[in-house]
């Protein structure tokens, strides 16, 4: 007979996921509760120490969720449908797959606890695999289970709760992965989220703030940058690997004589996404401001593409719906440092997940190529829902400007926002910028390690 347990819902490990999704889930609610205050008050505030304060908050409730406890009521397989339910004593009961557990078994035979990957294999895994017995651990710690192939399984708690396949556990897991995204116009970032480069090189509560804003906001300013070249390098080693590129690992952006990109010129550049003309372009850019021109002009233009491609789904479905199916050329040809390229890609203007959420936008008229795979009497409908795409996007209430001081660093996501430069002309002093990228996956993995290495998962 299966016996009620006494246990703590989530156990350590769990809490400790939990704490983590819902603190980023708390601060995503306590910014958007904010924008929606009569004042129109910035998303997230500005000074370091405010945000510190709410990001204690949003911990603090977490750690409160985590002593809640609960009783296990039982555990009992359904033949039927192949299911194993375990009932809590909150009333709520998780039901697991019999072959996905069979698949996860935790023991060293099936599991490797060093390389933390599976050893049981795909073959040897049977498709009508069904427990014989089932058992609540004495401690109320883990369910025991003996398989029909032999096979015996011990399952902790709170391991089962973390990989439960209610939607309340699917979205936490949504969130340890990627961060609830924040959009954003020009109204509630008025206010550029910044962070100091000597806190994020030698704080990691700092780095960890920062990483959030960069993922969540697309979009934040580091100030008081030692203005030399190799700073760049010296960030990024608090946070993963430079991307390269077949621009290099870094690079400058100055005045060329006869420049292969328009970028090293004084014309201004349109709103742009970098380098769609890679198949994996890069996810984070930065561009280092070491020299600033005198004068007027050279100023940076930033906007919120998924924000705008929102508004565009919103007021011209059938146009948003043009962006997403057609495939658009991009390409990028010439020589740098003496090494010659030639890069091509086809993607759409909005690309869209499984769920129709915007995955990642590539808008970059400048390496837009001549070649276009639509057909004929389909392209002046792409135009049309191109330029108004485009309206949207360079309309004021969407579009800041922001032109870069000496020392600043700007961060933004490459996939949502877009950037631009008003033209310039040299009247004195040197425009001097040193740009690189980092991939998502580098630092979606920073912000992780720096959870739990703050306390905070």
């Amino acid at each position: 007979m299966l016996r009620p347990q006494l246990l703590s819902r989530g156990g350590v490990s769990l809490a400790r996921i939990a704490a983590a999704s819902t603190r980023a889930m708390a601060t995503a609610a306590n910014v958007n509760n904010g924008w929606q205050r009569s004042e129109r008050k910035v998303c997230i505030e500005t000074s370091k120490r405010n945000f510190i304060k709410q990001f204690r908050l949003a911990s603090t409730s977490s750690a409160a969720a985590r002593k809640t406890q609960v009783v296990v009521a039982a555990a009992e397989p359904d033949g039927a449908a192949a299911l194993l339910k375990i009932h809590w004593g909150d009333c709520k009961t998780d039901i697991y797959p019999f072959i996905w557990l069979r698949d996860n078994c935790q023991c060293p035979q099936c599991f490797n606890r060093y390389t933390l990957s599976r050893n049981i294999l795909l073959q040897d895994l049977s498709r009508d695999v069904h427990p014989t017995a089932v058992e609540v651990a004495k401690d109320g710690q883990g369910v025991a289970v003996n398989w029909s192939d032999g096979h015996s399984s011990v399952f902790s708690a709170s391991w089962l709760l973390r990989r439960a396949f209610n939607s309340s556990s699917r979205g936490q897991r949504l969130q340890e992965i990627k961060l609830k995204k924040i959009l954003w116009d020009s109204e509630k970032m008025k206010d550029l989220p910044q962070a100091n480069f000597s806190d994020l090189l030698a704080n990691d509560a700092a780095l960890l703030t920062f990483l959030q804003e960069v993922e969540q906001l697309g979009l934040c300013v580091v100030k008081e940058a030692p203005t030399r070249s190799g700073e760049l390098e010296r960030l990024t080693k608090r946070i993963g690997h430079l991307k390269r590129t077949h621009y290099g690992l870094t690079f400058s952006v100055k005045i060329k004589t006869n420049a292969n990109n328009l970028a090293y010129t004084e014309k201004s550049l349109n709103l742009h996404v970098d380098q769609p003309y890679l198949e994996s372009k890069p996810g984070v850019q930065l561009l280092h401001c070491i020299s600033q021109c005198e004068g007027h002009g050279g100023d940076n233009l930033l906007v919120d593409s998924f924000h705008v491609a929102e508004k565009l789904r919103e007021m011209h479905p059938g146009k948003f719906k043009i962006l997403t199916d057609t495939l658009v050329d991009f390409y990028d040809i010439g020589v740098e440092n003496g090494t010659k390229f030639h890069v091509i890609n086809q993607e759409p203007t909005i690309q869209l997940g499984i769920s129709g959420e915007i995955k990642t936008v590539s808008f970059n008229n400048m390496v837009r190529d001549s070649h276009f795979g639509c057909q004929p009497e389909q392209t002046k409908a792409w135009y049309d829902a191109m330029m108004s795409y485009h309206d949207l996007l360079a309309d004021p209430q969407y579009a800041i400007t922001y032109k870069l001081l000496e020392g600043d660093i700007i961060v933004f996501d490459n996939n949502r926002v877009l950037h631009g430069r008003n033209g310039f002309q040299m009247t004195g002093g040197e425009r001097h910028l040193e740009g690189c990228y980092w991939d998502w996956d580098e630092v979606r993995s920073r912000r992780r390690v720096l959870l739990a290495e703050c306390g905070l998962n």
